[in-house]
């Protein structure tokens, strides 16, 4: 089996992550044993934890950075580079990746790499099994492809309220409902879907004539690119203005609800506008996330475009439209640093995250009045400072006061002796066999209270 030798060289320097990899000292050939097997299913709990850290970083990473990366490749690409910074070999052929694919994958593996402490511990044995990149590669990419089934689903099932809170009648016409065939009842079939799906530069000629575009769009003759603005993208009271498309670019609203579905939760998406702290379940939370990124904008947008349109699952084909296509392009515009951008950032930031910088690093911690805890301990230091008053005024030598105290000694002496019945009769209870100590010393400690009720108890001990 081919394999790497690698030196003992330390491994790169890590940040912190949630998820490190688990399990006991041999837990690297724990790791092995678990590809081994060839589904988690198949591991006991302890080894499943092992591959965990990988699913989570893959479902993440998918969300945030890119739906369309093969982890396969990025095993490969970054072994190589790591085993050459080792002054060794891998024997497992390179591909002729681009440049830019190169650096796509090798920028995936730094990632993986500085998320997940311990990862050193595989990449450091002695012996790396071959079979790594395909086994542990191919295992991730299922769990990419997991996340954006399951978002798309999400969506597809949510959408069309979202669409319904854009439009000016708040609904849409004819009526949809989410249990019909989305195959024949969303995209291009449905006349104000296909006019949010539609390039922005097709929508008055859409407006004045839909059914012949729609027509066109059918037949192939009129390409749908995903290097075009679709209409949502942008106010609906804006005009597309074709020698200026980043006027109103991603003002449009519903990619917004889109976005807060995926990343701060359903409750938060049934609204543009900012509704206050985050929930500690959802993806921003989890993972960190206090800002947009042109990743998870493009992200939302490409789940807003499939959510209407009437592919079936996330693999399905859209015909002229390439998913991967309009993610990389709406990625490209967005990552290039100027006034365009930076206003948009703080315009989306401050309806996401409710802050034009994004989320505070402090959490928003809504005040609903003091807790039981806080008002316990009121009561404890309002106690305290009345004890100390009364012996306060007890040593100030108040003539009144000690003569009062002086009239009712005798009182005080009969209820004492009534406590201290009590009192040997919860000592007693601790020193039984068979009673609970701790309920006798909490009777022997409160002699204070009714003496005739509680002496009779002690007499009845």
């Amino acid at each position: 089996m081919p394999c790497l030798r690698n030196s003992s060289a330390s491994p790169r320097p890590r940040s912190r992550s949630p998820l490190p990899i688990v399990g006991p000292s041999s837990s690297v050939e724990t790791f092995y044993r678990c590809l081994a097997n060839g589904t988690r299913g198949k591991t006991k709990r302890v080894e499943s934890k092992i591959l965990q850290s990988f699913s989570e970083f893959a479902r993440w990473y998918a969300r945030s950075k890119n739906p369309f990366i093969v982890f396969e490749n990025a095993w490969v690409v970054g072994l190589h580079n790591w085993v050459g910074e080792q002054g060794e070999t891998l024997e497992i052929e390179m591909p002729n990746f681009g440049e830019s694919d190169s650096q796509l994958y090798q920028s995936a593996f730094d990632m993986m790499v500085a998320s997940i402490p311990n990862i050193g511990r595989i990449l450091a044995e002695p012996v790396v099994n071959a079979g790594l990149p395909t086994q542990l590669g191919k295992m991730m990419d299922e769990s990419r492809g997991s996340a954006c089934a399951i978002d798309a689903t999400h969506i597809k099932s949510s959408i069309l309220t979202y669409v319904a809170l854009i439009l000016p009648d708040r609904r849409l016409e004819p009526p949809l409902s989410h249990a019909e065939s989305k195959e024949l009842s969303r995209g291009w079939r449905h006349p104000q879907l296909a006019a949010l799906l539609i390039p922005a530069k097709y929508l008055r000629e859409y407006g004045c004539n839909p059914e012949q575009v729609t027509a066109e769009i059918d037949s192939g003759s009129r390409v749908i690119s995903g290097r075009d603005f679709p209409a949502f993208l942008y106010p609906q009271d804006i005009r597309y203005n074709e020698k200026q498309p980043q006027v109103g670019l991603f003002r449009g609203l519903l990619w917004l609800h889109t976005f807060k579905a995926l990343f701060t939760g359903p409750s938060s998406a049934g609204s543009a506008e900012f509704r206050g702290a985050l929930t500690r379940s959802c993806q921003a939370t989890r993972n960190g996330l206090r800002r947009v990124t042109p990743e998870t904008i493009a992200y939302a947008a490409l789940h807003t475009y499939f959510g209407m349109s009437n592919a079936k699952e996330w693999r399905t084909d859209m015909g002229t439209f390439d998913k991967k296509i309009f993610f990389e392009a709406m990625v490209s515009i967005l990552q290039r640093e100027n006034r365009w951008q930076r206003s948009l950032f703080k315009w989306a930031n401050t309806k996401i995250f409710g802050n034009p910088d994004g989320a505070t690093d402090a959490p928003q911690v809504v005040d609903q009045g003091p807790t039981d805890v806080d008002i316990f301990l009121q009561q404890i230091d309002d106690d305290a400072g009345s004890e100390g008053e009364d012996e306060g005024a007890v040593s100030s030598g108040n003539e009144s006061a000690i003569g009062s105290i002086a009239s009712q000694q005798g009182h005080e002496s009969s209820v004492e002796n009534r406590g201290s019945n009590r009192g040997e009769s919860g000592v007693r209870g601790a020193e039984e066999p068979g009673r609970d100590g701790n309920e006798g010393e909490i009777s022997g400690n409160s002699g204070g209270g009714d003496g005739l009720r509680d002496a009779e108890r002690g007499r009845s001990d």
